[in-house]
């Protein structure tokens, strides 16, 4: 379902969508006694919301009051910078994707910062990013993230730089981990390569579609996922 219109919208889907799963929020504002509204709604699963001026406001509203039950963040680029420092501490998959980035908003070392702030992060998800300029950088992310288990890497660009690493490096970033970490990478025409570099008894590398893993999100969108409220 899509909300377009605050006010009316509201009141309409207290009264008769308790039962909604997935919302888009297509607003340019949205009230803090609307956000509490919508948040009661006891089945919703999915919040898809648009880029708009007043979305820091929203974000901190939604931390206050079900911060604790999201568990998943799909958003591009830009939206991850509205995301950090990070509150939402329980969620467990965060896809990202590269669709209208501004031009140098991220470095490598920021990224992996970022990503400590998740620590129930099991999951990542980077559609068309490519930020380590070295095979030590990717290493050292995966370092940085150490309960990962998961990380599809769909479209990326793959240049020489990414397998130039030491195996110091990418053994310090496996070796603690109790279980290996699994890496798909999607649309990759290195295959052959990617095996023969990236051996590790805890790493396994697939190039496998899995079905319904992958985001569909375009835009300056946002999506959360929830854990549906107690009754």
């Amino acid at each position: 379902m899509s909300v377009k219109d605050e006010d009316i919208s509201f009141e309409i889907l207290s009264a008769h969508h308790v039962e909604l799963e997935e919302l888009h929020l297509e607003l340019m504002a949205l009230s803090r006694e609307n956000t509490r509204k919508l948040l009661a709604l006891p089945q919703l699963k999915k919040l898809r919301i648009d880029e708009f001026e007043d979305v820091n406001d929203l974000l901190g509203s939604m931390v206050e009051m079900r911060g604790q039950d999201v568990v998943s963040l799909t958003c591009n680029e830009n939206f991850w910078l509205y995301l950090i420092p990070n509150y939402f501490k329980n969620v467990r998959k965060v896809c990202i994707i590269n669709e209208g980035v501004v031009e140098g908003i991220w470095t490598v070392k920021s990224f992996n910062k970022s990503l400590r702030e998740f620590p129930s992060l099991v999951e990542l998800y980077l559609e068309d990013i490519t930020i380590w300029g070295t095979g030590d950088e990717f290493w050292d992310m995966i370092y940085s993230c150490p309960q990962l288990q998961l990380l599809y890497l769909n479209n990326h660009e793959i240049d020489d730089g990414f397998f130039e690493f030491s195996e110091s490096t990418m053994d310090k970033a496996l070796y603690q981990r109790q279980d290996p970490l699994v890496i798909h990478f999607l649309k990759s025409s290195h295959e052959e390569l990617i095996f023969k570099l990236l051996s590790h008894s805890k790493l396994e590398i697939s190039f496998n579609v899995l079905k319904d893993a992958y985001p569909n999100l375009y835009g300056g969108l946002l999506e959360l996922e929830f854990t549906a409220l107690k009754s």
